[in-house]
């Protein structure tokens, strides 16, 4: 999880193999919002399930939670869930200037800071054995916050 202003990661959780993302995020978000209280929490379409909203709203207190809807085969215009009929209805489409585009739109921030973390230190591993990979990749998330912290 990243933090948009200063671009510090606020946690990060590492799983083996190729996988899908909704598992990682309780852990995920339970760490970060322990370091600090954010206000809207914004993810990718992996998150969108009613479960994943629940929890960041009733559980982790987060005020806002905005992930794309998935679009199923179900022809349904609204959701029949509180938490996704809500964020549907806050952020449906609008004029170009509105609110909407503030909402999902800083999703790119978190690509930037990985984009920029692989830049720096590689997309490769050295390490050869799990235990040390893991190791290794958390380290990554802590030296770009390093050098952020030492650069202010």
């Amino acid at each position: 999880m990243l933090e948009i202003r200063s671009h510090l990661f606020l946690s990060a959780h590492v799983s083996r193999g190729p996988s899908q993302d909704a598992p990682q995020f309780k852990p995920a978000a339970g760490a970060a919002t322990a370091r600090c209280r954010p206000d809207t929490l914004v993810g990718e379409t992996a998150y969108d399930a009613e479960p994943t909203h629940t929890y960041g709203r009733q559980r982790l207190k987060i005020r806002a939670t905005v992930f794309p809807r998935k679009r199923r085969n179900s022809g349904r215009r609204w959701p029949r869930t509180t938490y996704r009929r809500q964020m549907k209805k806050r952020f449906r489409r609008r004029p170009r200037r509105s609110r909407y585009r503030r909402g999902y739109g800083q999703r790119w921030q978190i690509e930037s800071g990985w984009s920029r973390q692989k830049r720096l230190r590689g997309a490769a591993l050295r390490a050869r054995k799990w235990v040390n990979q893991k190791k290794e990749i958390l380290r990554r998330g802590l030296t770009p916050n390093l050098m952020l912290l030492a650069a202010g």
